[in-house]
């Protein structure tokens, strides 16, 4: 619902029972201010722009019966757009086959797709096989952490799938991202030992990263990425780990026997340079972090630094051997390199 008033377009949108959001926008939207009124208690902030009117241009009781009016709306039936990935509707038989109610009764989420079909093949036969989980040369699409989820994976490895290391996998996957250490180990040990692969070694290799170990966290991701050599994401991940433990000259004979497309990954490259800093080829190191105008690694995380930490650690390192001064504190990196917050020019 949009209301002119007075040089203001006030956006009304209903978000729940006594809850509304509020935005503000300026006549061709040069400044946005945001109100979210919770039930009469209103935190603004705005972007110079007087916004004392705002009660007069969309009072609390008007609010409340434009929720009123849209509720029959709002949860009716309404022409499908698009249906999303599927978790929606295989949650919606999860609850169906528990009898809890559904969400959102009254929306069509569609069906399952392939990355969820073998949760769906667990949660009506107990069991996880299924056609899309039998070769594993393939990463599994999809995983679950719940307890919901977890009753019917423990169901399962002690019974139909008791000899299936996909099953067990889940489990140890599930038990490691909920903090669980120890029956994580016990779950990935029984899924290696049923078929050792690259997705049950690497799953180790995370144990043994979360519990401190990193020289056998890269060794074992090492054997993970070995297992499948055309994995670029396992690439990049046994490239970091090398580099995070230290095991510079493992680091390079890895790359050394890299496809030449994995040689030229961005993140292959940057590993690569910090090992050749590590091992004090700074001349090696620069090279690749200059190489055509500069390193640029595509996938870089947001606050991640490693590129400056590399730029700093190269100019620090040159400074003592040529005998120059160095401050980290004063040093500005070239502006392609230099990927920390809050710094001013």
């Amino acid at each position: 619902m949009a209301h002119p008033v007075d040089g203001l377009q006030v956006v009304v949108m209903a978000v729940g029972h006594g809850h509304m959001g509020v935005d503000v926008l300026a006549q061709g939207g040069a400044e946005v201010c945001a109100l979210q009124v919770m039930s009469g208690q209103g935190v603004a902030s705005e972007n110079g722009m007087d916004i004392s009117r705002l009660d007069e241009a969309a009072p609390l009781d008007a609010m409340e019966a434009e929720l009123r009016d849209t509720h029959a709306m709002a949860t009716s039936p309404a022409k499908v757009i698009t249906y999303g990935d599927g978790w929606a509707a295989l949650e919606n038989q999860r609850l169906a086959k528990a009898g809890l109610p559904l969400i959102s009764p009254h929306l069509d989420f569609g069906t399952p797709a392939e990355e969820q079909q073998m949760w769906q093949t667990l949660l009506l036969t107990g069991s996880l096989r299924d056609v899309t989980n039998t070769d594993t040369s393939r990463a599994p699409l999809s995983y679950q952490r719940r307890e919901e989820w977890l009753k019917l994976l423990r169901q399962a490895a002690k019974g139909p799938d008791r000899h299936f290391w996909l099953t067990h996998y889940m489990l140890g996957c599930a038990y490691l991202a909920n903090g669980d250490a120890d029956r994580a180990e016990e779950a990935l040990n029984a899924s290696c030992a049923l078929d050792a692969n690259a997705w049950n070694t690497y799953a180790m290799a995370e144990l043994y990263r979360v519990l401190g170990d990193k020289e056998r966290s890269a060794l074992t991701m090492l054997a993970a990425a070995r297992m499948a050599p055309t994995d670029d994401n396992l690439c990049k991940m046994t490239a970091k780990n090398l580099a995070n433990a230290g095991l510079w000259d493992v680091l390079a004979d890895y790359v050394d026997d890299l496809s030449d497309a994995q040689k030229k990954l961005p993140r292959v490259r940057l590993y690569l340079a910090i090992s050749a800093e590590g091992r004090g080829d700074l001349d090696l190191a620069e090279a690749i972090l200059e190489e055509d105008g500069g390193l640029e690694v595509p996938d870089i995380k947001e606050g991640e630094i490693s590129i400056t930490e590399l730029w700093f650690s190269i100019a620090e390192k040159k400074a003592a051997r040529d005998g120059l001064p160095f401050d980290r504190a004063t040093a500005k990196p070239p502006k392609k390199f230099d990927f920390r917050m809050n710094v001013s020019d």
